[in-house]
């Protein structure tokens, strides 16, 4: 099990020369130590640039993958056998020169491969003869026969011929009550009696080192310990040939390509195993606390393999380092790897040449850590007893957090975001990493009538992806968010927004809404910035991936929307056996947006407006058997909620599910029944007279049911004509509607 290794190189020297320097001076103070020792953890992120570690012998050729994962790939392809690409993965991870050079890619990037687990789980499996191979990397380092042991021994026999130590000598063998090799190396114990940490001799510079993190190791323990509620099994070293020679837990400070690894000493997969930890010379506080972490979690016994298991191995191990010591961020430099690749699913691992998303499952600490704010850290033990019983990590997390993933998921991946408004991480921790943009795009038409940004949303069970839509352009007047949901329901999908306006920032839910409209001529919807996340809650089949044959979509155009003034001409000529006559009207008013009590701009593709302050001008003429009558007049109409003009905004078909790219239809409709019936031109026959209804004034506005005419090109005037023409045996009258409308301008 491997603690990535972030740190530069040049951090080494730094802690060389500080480690150094405290030794001419026979120690700096104790805070002076502790801050050193915090200050290797602190780098800012923009400072970490891993470095090739060499192995010797072994000359790592970066080749950009991993060798572990050269191996696991020729595995893959049948030109080795599972038990050859295991022991060439032990010998990739300890520089063994057996690792034929083909195999030799980078030895101190990621790994998807934790080689100690696949040990522990392949070891029943094995041949004698693997076996035996591998006995001298399964053992501490400052024994006699270990893998550290037989490299040193081969670079003194390059310089001067020696003969190899016999088997015997194993771990101080031969009743020997102390191991030879001990000679080389020196240890320290911890005041709680529990660690001792071990260094080589011939770095004195190590001892410093092993000082400081004795200085924080009890601390450290105590913790974990209260968390967990059980300790790493005793690995009985008293009493068992090498394993330290004394029960308490034994760290190492070696030469590693990765920051820290956590072996185990017992290879019966499942069962809770003793283990041992080798540090790399110079590793951060923050490692130190990780590697713990996992001693602790081998406590545990598991019932699944433990590649099912990794990634909350890792993810929850980083967490612990937050945990014990909130002030350190050490943690921050693996947030990196997750938020970057928010496509990937919460428990997927990479490794080797999958660059920054190698450290996926170690910035996954985020969920927990975000779960811990919700409900305390308690779960995070729960978690590890549940797995002695259910092989599915995913399933004991959806049980154990309020609502499962359901709940949960959508929740978290806004907070990912880790923007304002929704940086609670950085609020919290000053973690300052944010999630991957799947869009970044800044809504300007430059002179063009629409834009129309697809939304890919084609999201694995347990990822999501972000979208951010910054509007800065004025003459973007529509704007609607079409959400396929409505259509293709998928029910572990979720759509969340932050919405900003007039500088304030809103959340909303958009899963069961079928669009989301603003019209951006009003102050209180002209939305400047727009951050949209779909996420999948599926944990149950990991398979699984959001489908969408129409896509989520954001369309902006500059099809005005806060109302319109208009002046609409009718114009009717009727004639028949006995009768004609001639009508006109010609009404003026204005359009406003009819918003209805408890509309979040959630149920319409359109914008829907009623006529106001309408005024009305007519003039009639007309015989009719003998009788004949003329007038005209003024009068004002109610208009409301007789009239209605309709305008699809941005491009949306009639039922609102189909982007038809430069639609802009509208259609309309005016009329007023009580006008019609009190205002009325006499017709006089002589002797006698009756009143007749003003056509025109009744119906004062109609277009095509189904629209046809369009907003023009600039957004911002409505022209058009309408004419209605009906016939009868006898009977003729046609009706002509000419209607001009031009656009308030934006508040």
């Amino acid at each position: 099990m491997k603690y990535r290794l972030l740190e530069q190189s040049s951090l080494r020297r730094l802690i060389f020369s500080f480690v150094l320097l405290s030794i001419i001076v026979s120690y700096a103070p104790q805070s002076a130590q502790a801050s050193q020792l915090e200050a290797s953890a602190a780098l800012p992120l923009s400072q970490t640039n891993p470095q090739q570690t060499v192995f010797l012998p072994l000359v790592a050729q970066d080749s950009g993958t991993h060798s572990v994962d050269l191996i696991a790939a020729a595995q893959a392809r049948g030109e080795i056998s599972s038990e050859t690409a295991l022991l060439y993965q032990v010998f990739a991870v300890f520089g063994d020169d057996r690792l034929p050079a083909k195999y030799r890619g980078t030895s101190s990037g990621p790994s998807d491969v934790e080689v100690s687990q696949l040990v522990r789980e392949q070891y029943h499996t094995l041949s004698a003869q693997a076996k035996a191979t591998l006995e001298p990397f399964l053992m501490p380092p400052y024994h006699s026969g270990s893998w550290w042991d037989l490299q040193q021994q081969k670079q003194r026999r390059a310089v001067a011929p020696q003969a190899e130590q016999p088997s015997e000598w194993r771990c101080g063998g031969l009743g020997n009550v102390k191991d030879p090799l001990f000679n080389e190396w020196s240890y320290l114990d911890s005041a709680n009696g529990e660690v001792r940490i071990w260094w080589q001799k011939r770095y004195p510079q190590d001892a410093a080192m092993a000082k400081l993190y004795l200085e924080k190791v009890d601390a450290i323990w105590l913790k974990l310990h209260m968390l967990m509620g059980r300790q790493p099994p005793s690995d009985e070293g008293s009493s068992k040939l090498c394993r330290g020679g004394n029960n308490r837990y034994d760290i190492s400070l070696v030469d590693l390509g990765a920051n820290g690894e956590t072996w185990p000493y017992e290879y019966t997969a499942g069962g809770p195993t003793p283990s041992y930890i080798l540090l790399r010379r110079g590793a951060a506080y923050g490692t130190l606390i990780h590697e713990l972490m996992h001693a602790f979690q081998f406590a545990f016994a598991r019932k699944g393999t433990w590649s099912e298991y990794t990634w909350w191995a890792e993810a929850t191990a980083t967490w612990a380092v937050q945990y014990v010591d909130p002030t350190l961020n050490h943690e921050h430099g693996y947030a990196d790897g997750f938020l970057k690749r928010p496509d990937m699913a919460l428990e997927e691992v990479l490794g080797g040449d999958s660059g920054v998303a190698a450290t996926h499952h170690y910035g996954a600490y985020l969920f927990p850590w975000f779960i811990q704010t919700r409900i305390g850290e308690g779960w995070i033990r729960t978690s590890w007893e549940r797995f002695a019983t259910e092989p599915n990590s995913l399933k004991v997390v959806n049980e154990l957090i309020p609502g499962g993933f359901k709940q949960q998921w959508p929740d978290f991946t806004l907070r990912m975001l880790n923007r304002p408004p929704m940086d609670d991480f950085t609020k919290a921790d000053r973690m300052i990493v944010q999630s991957t943009l799947q869009g970044d795009e800044v809504v300007a038409l430059n002179g063009a009538r629409e834009r129309a940004y697809e939304l890919d949303g084609n999201v694995k069970h347990l990822a999501s992806q972000a979208y951010r839509f910054t509007f800065n352009d004025l003459s973007a007047r529509s704007v609607t968010f079409v959400n396929p949901l409505f259509e293709q329901e998928q029910l572990t999908a979720e759509i969340r927004a932050l919405v900003k306006i007039n500088g304030k920032w809103a959340e909303e839910d958009w899963t069961d809404a079928p669009w989301r409209s603003f019209c951006r001529d009003v102050k209180a919807e002209r939305v400047e910035e727009l951050m949209i996340v779909i996420s999948n809650n599926e944990w149950q089949n990991r398979n699984h991936k959001l489908h969408f044959t129409k896509p989520p979509r954001l369309i902006a155009t500059n099809v005005a929307c806060r109302g319109w003034d208009f002046t609409v001409t009718a114009k009717m000529t009727e004639s028949g056996d006995t009768f004609n006559s001639q009508e006109e009207t010609v009404t003026t008013g204005r359009w406003l947006r009819d918003i209805l009590d408890g509309d979040d701009g959630m149920g319409r593709p359109f914008e829907h407006y009623q006529a106001k302050d309408v005024k009305a001008t007519w003039k009639h003429t007309g015989t009719e058997g003998g009788c004949s009558g003329s007038g005209s007049g003024s009068v004002t109409l109610p208009g409301a909620d007789q009239t209605w003009l309709t305008i699809w905004t941005t491009g949306l078909d009639l039922t609102g599910r189909t982007y038809v790219p430069g639609r802009r239809v509208y259609n309309g409709f005016g009329t007023d029944v009580e006008v019609w019936g009190n205002v009325t031109v006499p017709y006089n026959c002589g002797d006698d007279s009756f009143p007749r209804s003003l056509v025109t004034l009744g119906h004062w506005f109609r277009t095509e049911t189904v629209p046809t005419q369009s907003v023009s090109a600039d957004g911002k005037e409505i022209k058009g004509t309408f004419v209605e023409i009906e016939t009868d045996e006898g009977y003729n009258r046609t009706l002509t509607y000419t209607w001009t409308m031009t656009a308030l301008p934006p508040e």
